[in-house]
């Protein structure tokens, strides 16, 4: 699972979204480790919260 297939999360149950938060948050440390646009990764951790939140 890759952030960029961010969009088709919307369709899947809270417990499938929790299922794919262990892959989602290693590829968000691999981000953080490479020093990309840390606005960006901001927006991608909030985006998965409010995912799993509805």
């Amino acid at each position: 699972m890759k952030l960029k297939d961010i969009k088709l999360l919307k369709t899947k149950s809270k417990e499938e979204l929790v299922a794919l938060l262990p892959g989602l948050t290693k590829e968000l440390r691999e981000l953080k480790l490479k020093q990309t646009n840390a606005s960006e990764v901001k927006y991608k951790i909030a985006l998965i919260k409010t995912l799993c939140s509805n």
